[in-house]
């Protein structure tokens, strides 16, 4: 009697779960990744970000220092406020000149920042952090 009673109400139980939760609102998930906002790295600024800086932030760079700080690799899929917190570093690091270091531009002095790249750079980090924080 009790193994009917099982092989009836498991499955009967079972049929009623999933029906009923075929009927709830499916919620779409408040995505925190950038994804559903459109992160673009504008043409200037990535051929700024080649010359002078994607050497050492990279995810294929030996500078394990320069990669962990900043990976323009892995910028795009980072979540809203680490971007947000990835662009604020860019602009603290350029205002104060510490990009490039000094002593990597004592090896590569070509590598220099001009001031109207450094100004577009921080154009775009503050335009990239405004975005964001709407």
């Amino acid at each position: 009697m009790k193994r009917i009673f099982l092989n009836l109400w498991i499955p009967a139980l079972l049929f009623v779960w999933l029906w009923g939760s075929s009927f709830r609102p499916v919620q779409q998930p408040v995505s925190p990744y950038v994804s559903g906002q459109s992160f673009e790295i504008p043409e200037q600024v990535q051929t700024i970000i080649q010359h002078a800086c994607y050497g050492c932030h990279h995810t294929a760079s030996k500078n394990l220092k320069g990669k962990k700080k900043l990976d323009f690799d892995k910028l795009a899929g980072l979540k809203t406020y680490k971007l947000a917190g990835k662009m604020q570093d860019i602009v603290d690091v350029l205002k104060k000149g510490k990009m490039p270091p000094k002593k990597f531009l004592a090896k590569y002095p070509d590598k220099a920042l001009k001031q109207a790249e450094k100004e577009q750079m921080l154009s775009w980090a503050r335009a990239t952090i405004q975005k964001l924080s709407h």
